[in-house]
């Protein structure tokens, strides 16, 4: 799921190697010997879109997929492309945390662990919320008004980055951010927020622009050298054989007759020889030029396809940050709204008899197929990792 951090461990088989037996060196086994690929694996983030970035196998969706079924998916890829020879290990390196937030002693993030469940979660965050003689409706009042206030406009900040952040990784050079963050912060502000962003964003599209201009120059200086050097080998070529053809002329010549003629002959065919060896010198440094000019012009490709590769997927590590953030604002906003709503209850300040289960509420927002879902879920309900559990009132 989103926020997962894998392992991908490729093994490539590379022969058999023989071992004593029992302690016996006339009684041998053999054994299969694996190295590891270290140019396809490593440590892979899941995107918000369900997505691993891979430098050699390119995108790659776990979108519905255990970890095992992704394994084998790999794997036959890999199989495909690269040999039979090969094995794969697919394993978790990090999970996202669990979110608690509401009434609760210890609100927060919290490590998932497997099979974990919401009365678990609860144990870690000191149970439910039991009250305080301090927190009185005046007292809530005056700090849940304006943490609820600067959610918002956090709330409103990330949306119009979230939007700016989808604009960038399209190619955009600008984007509309919708009508939510000005019902939030108000439209002029939020009006400010959007010039800000796309402000920035047009930067970046000259950047890019600047940056594909260079890459086509560079394209066509490398191509007009490449052009020059298959003219020179061309002409060299023609050369040689024009050489080649006279010094067969000459020879000829020369075996007819032994006059002082012929040996002039055999003097020009000398000199053709070295004329001959140094153009054969020539179209070799010629080819070498070349074939560098050629990987030259390769690698500038290949530089300017890593560069756009990796900034794309710093884009989307960015944007998946942004996307926890707003779910946890929006979970604060609820919670902040929830408690002002409640100021008149005598439930909150209720200190010696605390909160009945029953006035209770267990709410779990959890992302499921790329979207985010509304669930009530009870104590023993299982928790997923990036589950957010908002626990308030009826």
């Amino acid at each position: 799921m989103p926020g997962d951090r894998i392992k991908l461990s490729f093994l490539e088989k590379v022969g058999l190697s023989s071992i004593p037996k029992d302690h016996d060196p006339g009684n041998t086994m053999l054994l299969h010997s694996f190295y590891e690929r270290a140019d396809l694996s490593g440590e892979y983030e899941i995107f918000s879109d369900e997505t691993i970035s891979h430098p050699v196998f390119g995108q790659l969706s776990t979108a519905g997929k255990t970890l095992k079924a992704f394994e084998q998916q790999l794997l036959t890829i890999s199989r495909k492309r690269i040999g039979q020879q090969i094995y794969l290990r697919v394993f978790f390196v990090s999970r996202p945390p669990v979110y608690i937030r509401g009434l609760v002693g210890r609100p927060g993030a919290y490590r998932y662990e497997k099979g974990m469940t919401l009365s678990q979660l609860l144990s870690l965050a000191s149970g439910i919320y039991r009250g305080d003689s301090r927190r009185t409706p005046a007292n809530i009042l005056a700090s849940e008004g304006p943490r609820l206030e600067r959610s918002k406009q956090k709330l409103a900040q990330m949306l119009v980055l979230r939007r700016r952040l989808l604009a960038e990784i399209a190619g955009k050079s600008s984007f509309v951010p919708g009508k939510r963050p000005g019902a939030l912060v108000g439209k002029k502000h939020a009006r400010e927020m959007v010039k800000n962003e796309n402000r920035y964003l047009q930067q970046v599209s000259q950047l890019r622009k600047k940056r594909q201009k260079n890459l086509i120059e560079a394209d066509r200086v490398a191509n007009e050298q490449i052009e020059g050097m298959l003219e020179q080998e061309k002409i060299a070529r023609l050369q040689k054989e024009t050489i080649r053809k006279t010094i067969r002329k000459y020879k000829d010549r020369y075996r007819r007759s032994q006059t002082s003629a012929s040996i002039r002959s055999q003097e020009l065919i000398t000199r053709l020889d070295l004329r001959q060896l140094d153009l054969q010198i020539k179209e070799s440094k010629i080819r070498s030029d070349l074939l560098a000019a050629q990987q030259g012009k390769l690698q500038i490709q290949r530089d300017f396809s890593a560069a756009v590769l990796a900034e794309t997927v710093e884009l989307k590590r960015r944007l998946e940050r942004v996307e926890n953030d707003i779910v946890n604002l929006e979970s604060d906003i609820s919670i902040s709204k929830n408690l002002l709503a409640q100021i008149g209850k005598k439930s909150i300040n209720n200190a010696p008899t605390g909160i009945p289960k029953s006035a209770l509420v267990y709410k779990l927002k959890r992302r499921i197929k790329g979207k985010i879902q509304n669930l009530e879920v009870h104590e023993d309900s299982f928790v997923w990792p990036g589950d957010v559990v908002q626990i308030g009132l009826r």
